[in-house]
């Protein structure tokens, strides 16, 4: 019974990404680093990316050395 109770506080966190963890709601960290993890388990865990997301711009005018487009 106690092993049931302790795996179910296992978590991953993969490369670029994190976890929130909330307590009845109430925000109590952010997790981001990689690998194998352990919370009380009655913590909520959330996903969430860390990607970077670029806002697509005007699109940029290149030249040459000789100063062609």
């Amino acid at each position: 019974m106690l092993v049931l109770f302790l795996l179910g506080g296992l978590f991953t966190v993969q490369p670029g990404q994190a976890r929130v963890l909330q307590l009845f709601g109430n925000y109590k960290g952010t997790d981001r680093t990689a690998g194998l993890r352990w919370v009380l388990p009655w913590y909520t865990r959330k996903k969430i990316s860390l990607r970077v997301r670029n806002v697509t711009g005007q699109t940029l005018k290149v030249n040459d050395k000789r100063g062609n487009p």
